[in-house]
């Protein structure tokens, strides 16, 4: 009996044990909020996880050195703030983010007992301002940024002064800040400073517009945007000045513009299956595309296949590899062929890439005729509601090294360079609008390296066009306090001979004249990585 009990207690107490779970602590961790913002932020960490009354200490990982010298870049880290973990294992703490480089996210890592026990990131953004905002001509302006990075994609900005490119900054050598210094000039009115992003360096196998004003920030690996900030210049030695509106915009022919002929596609009868095209084999987007089939199968529907690409951002680590290029194809229509085989009609270009593409006449699955198309590149503009912007509109740019992207000229001076690699050739871009009053211009060609090529028309690529525009700016009207006159408007005091001079002035003049910043902060980016 005595036994029975015996063994029926041990069984309970073995019940018991498994019955309560062993207590088991999570593994570390931490978070922090924000994740991003400018240098100067205070950011809270929470951690969790961690041994009662563990010692815990919070570093801040960055960057250092230069691609200059060849040593490159090595990681360090600095304490930041410290904690002890509470009986349940969780501790808070916080600090003010370091005026350091952006780009790629920062480490931050919760060491205890020597090891480390968890990581967050979080982005440093960039924070852009001028210094003053107003003041008399040759005043020196100092634009300032902070958060400025370290990789060949992000370690750049280009500058403006009224649309003209002054030249480059980098922020990989002063822990991502960047002071510049600009005179103000061109007279009394609003003068535009405008950062851009730029591209520090990348590969040679396609364009190299290194270290120039980007003007389409989605064909970038990582998106910054484009910031632009007001002097007001208050005195000046000259009487005239600047606006930011304009009207009256047009396009400008010149004798090197592009013509394209409008010519029937002509079918050819050899008895095998062909395909041809007409316009001369080269058109615009959106215009028509004229073709001809002949020596098919009577009654047959024919596919007519269009061969593309698609374009992808590409870096690795801190290197720019440019933009990747991936064959695609799509059915441009189709077309069902009459009792004699033939077929006779036209669609319209699509929106692609310029440059040369493959037509494919798909019977079946199979490939019996091929033509070649070539997109050109088009250009088209019109200015925003209130004038303060041109707005271009891009279509059928190319995708290859000579062909890809295209400068824009303000006044006859280089502003920066767009390409439209992520968007199959379309891209939308805006100039502003400033000056003195009077007729100002916007050039638009292909330049690769960065720089405009100003005979392209008796370049290996004739077929890339030079665009132009023009658009007034004009003064406001001002009223002024006359001297009174009589009921013909004319000072009564003047005689007969006065009228008669005034009368003559006025009408050789008229001959003659017939002839003659508060801060600004980057959202947060995009990366294509």
């Amino acid at each position: 009996m005595n036994r029975r009990i015996g063994v029926l207690a041990v069984l309970i107490a073995l019940a018991t044990l498994v019955q309560i779970p062993t207590a088991i602590r999570a593994e570390p961790s931490i978070t922090v909020s924000p994740t991003s913002g400018p240098p100067g932020t205070l950011v809270t960490v929470t951690g969790g996880g961690f041994a009662s009354g563990a010692a815990v200490e919070v570093l801040w990982y960055t960057m250092e050195g230069n691609r200059v010298s060849g040593s490159g870049f090595v990681e360090v880290s600095s304490t930041v703030a410290n904690a002890v973990a509470g009986s349940s294992g969780a501790w808070t703490a916080s600090f003010v983010t370091p005026y350091d480089l952006g780009g790629p996210p920062h480490r931050i890592e919760a060491v205890a007992s020597g090891s480390s026990a968890a990581e967050a990131t979080f982005t440093l953004l960039r924070q852009t301002w001028i210094s003053p905002t107003s003041g008399p001509e040759g005043t020196i302006i100092e634009v300032e940024m902070v958060g400025g990075g370290w990789t060949q994609y992000d370690n750049n900005i280009a500058i403006t002064y009224d649309n003209a490119f002054l030249g480059f900054a980098c922020s990989f050598n002063s822990g991502g800040n960047i002071s510049v210094f600009i005179q103000a000039t061109g007279g009394l009115g609003p003068h535009l400073i405008t950062v851009y992003p730029a591209l520090y360096y990348g590969p040679s196998n396609g364009p190299t517009p290194w270290k120039h004003p980007v003007l389409n920030v989605n064909d970038l690996p990582v998106r910054y945007e484009i910031q632009q900030f007001t002097f007001e210049i208050t005195e000046s030695a000259s009487s005239e000045r600047t606006y930011v509106r304009g009207t009256d915009l047009r396009s400008v022919t010149a004798p090197d513009t592009l013509v394209i002929p409008a010519v029937p596609a002509v079918p050819i009868n050899d008895g095998t299956p062909q395909l041809t095209v007409g316009n001369g084999g080269s058109g615009i987007v959106g215009t028509p595309l004229p073709y001809a089939l002949a020596g098919f199968a009577p009654n047959t529907r024919v596919d007519l296949r269009w061969n593309s690409v698609i374009g992808a951002t590409r870096i690795e680590d801190d290197d720019n590899k440019g933009w990747v290029m991936t064959p695609t194809n799509s059915t441009l229509t189709s077309v069902t062929t009459d009792a004699q085989g033939r077929a006779l009609a036209s669609v319209p270009v699509p929106s692609d890439f310029g440059g040369d593409h493959l037509i494919e006449a798909v019977v079946a699955g199979d490939v019996m005729a091929t033509a070649t198309w070539r997109l050109v590149p088009s250009f088209t503009a019109d200015l925003s509601a209130d004038g303060s912007q041109v707005i271009i509109h891009a279509r059928g740019l190319g995708y290859e090294k000579y062909t890809a992207a295209w400068e824009v000229l303000y006044d006859n001076r280089l502003m920066g360079w767009m390409s439209a690699f992520t968007s199959r050739g379309s891209v939308d871009i805006t100039v502003p609008v400033v000056g003195k009053p009077g007729t100002h211009s916007i050039d638009i060609m292909e330049g690769t390296g960065g720089w405009p090529y100003l005979n392209m028309q008796q370049s290996p690529w004739p077929w890339e066009p030079a665009v132009r525009f023009s658009f007034t700016i004009e003064a406001p009207e001002t009223t002024t306090q006359t001297t009174q006159t009589s009921a013909a408007g004319i000072p009564v005091w003047l005689g007969m001979g006065a009228i008669v001079a005034a009368v003559a002035t006025g009408f050789l003049a008229g001959r003659v004249r017939r002839r003659a910043s508060t801060p600004s902060v980057e959202p947060a980016r995009e990366s294509d990585a």
